[in-house]
C-alpha cells in the first residue's frame, strides 16, 4: 500500500469518525468488536488485566473491557477516530501506524487485540512479533483476518486463507487456542456517510484467530 493510499485511509477515517460506531452496527452490521473481546475474556475467564488495543479506532472493540474492569491502552493513527476514542476511558491514547515503534512496555499486556486491521497491515510477521514483545508470559491476542476476496484488488487491501495467515504465526511463541468465522464489514457503506452513492459492494468476511504467548 503506497504512502498516498494510506493518506487517504487516514483522512477517510477520520472524517466518519463522529458517525463511524452508529453506521457500523446499524448499517452494516458490524459484531467483531463484540465476539472478538467476548471471546478473549471467556478464555481468560479472569477480570483484570491490561489490554493493548491496536488500531483502536472510535473505541468500540474496548467497551467489553472497560465493562469488565481492565485497564487499556488504545492505538490508532486516524487523529479524528483518536478524538472520538477519548469519550471512553482509555488509561492512554496514541495516535500513529500499529506497524511503527510501539510506545508502549514490553511484556506488559495481559490481553492484545487487533480488530478489523489485518486488511491494511503490510507485514504481518513483524506485527505479530511485536504483539508477542508486548504480551505477558500466557498472555492472549485475539485478531481479525479478512478472509481471501476476488475483490482485494479493487479495493486496496489484503485477504487471505486462514491456512495462510497460519503460516506467519511463530508456533514457538504463540499456541492457537480457538478459531471462529463471522461476518466482517461490505464496503460502499461506510463511503454513503461522505454521502458517496454507487460504490461497488464487496462483502469482507472475517476469520478470527486466538493466541495465547507461550509461557
Amino acid at each position: 500500500m503506497t504512502s498516498d493510499s494510506q493518506d487517504s485511509r487516514k483522512e477517510f477515517f477520520s472524517k466518519i469518525a463522529s458517525q463511524y460506531d452508529k453506521y457500523a452496527i446499524e448499517r452494516l452490521g458490524y459484531e467483531a468488536h463484540i465476539k472478538v473481546p467476548a471471546k478473549l475474556l471467556e478464555l481468560r475467564n479472569k477480570r483484570e488485566g491490561l489490554v493493548l488495543d491496536l488500531a483502536c479506532g472510535t473505541g468500540l472493540g474496548s467497551l467489553l473491557f472497560f465493562e469488565s474492569g481492565f485497564d487499556v491502552i488504545g492505538i490508532d493513527f486516524s487523529p479524528g477516530m483518536i478524538e472520538v476514542a477519548r469519550s471512553h476511558p482509555y488509561k492512554q491514547h496514541y495516535c500513529q501506524s500499529i506497524e511503527e515503534e510501539l510506545p508502549v512496555e514490553d511484556r506488559s499486556f495481559d490481553i492484545v487485540t487487533a480488530i478489523g486491521v489485518w486488511e491494511f497491515v503490510e507485514d504481518p510477521p513483524r506485527l505479530l512479533e511485536k504483539i508477542w514483545e508486548k504480551l505477558i508470559d500466557g498472555g492472549l491476542c485475539g485478531l481479525t483476518i479478512p478472509k481471501q476476496s476476488d475483490a482485494e484488488n479493487e479495493l486496496g487491501i489484503h485477504t487471505y486463507s486462514p491456512e495462510r495467515f497460519i503460516q506467519f504465526v511463530d508456533k514457538r511463541r504463540f499456541d492457537i487456542v480457538d478459531e471462529i468465522d463471522f461476518y466482517g464489514w461490505e464496503s460502499g457503506h461506510l463511503g454513503e456517510v461522505l454521502g458517496e452513492t454507487g460504490l461497488p459492494h464487496h462483502r469482507i468476511d472475517y476469520h478470527a484467530l486466538f493466541l495465547r504467548k507461550h509461557k
